[in-house]
C-alpha cells in the first residue's frame, strides 16, 4: 500500500467494499482502525463503499460507520 501511494500519488482513494470481515475474526475493529490508519499517512481523500460481509457477525453498517470516525480524509 505504500509503494502504491508513492509511486502513483493519487489524487483519491477509493476502498470498494468488503472493509471488515468480523465473522470468526476476534477483535476486527481494532484490524478496521489499523487499515484506517494506513490510510491517514497519506493527505489523500478516501471514500468507500459496503459490501455484503462488511455487516456480518457483530457489525452493523451503523457501527462500522462509528469506525469511520478515524479516517482523518474521508470524503462522500
Amino acid at each position: 500500500m505504500n509503494d502504491a501511494f508513492l509511486k502513483q500519488n493519487p489524487d483519491l482513494s477509493i476502498i470498494t467494499g468488503d472493509l471488515i470481515w468480523s465473522d470468526g475474526v476476534p477483535q476486527s475493529d481494532i484490524i478496521f482502525k489499523e487499515l484506517l490508519e494506513r490510510f491517514n499517512k497519506y493527505v489523500v481523500p478516501v471514500a468507500k463503499t459496503y459490501e455484503t460481509h462488511d455487516s456480518e457477525d457483530e457489525f452493523s453498517r451503523g457501527a462500522i460507520r462509528v469506525l469511520e470516525k478515524y479516517l482523518k480524509n474521508a470524503v462522500t
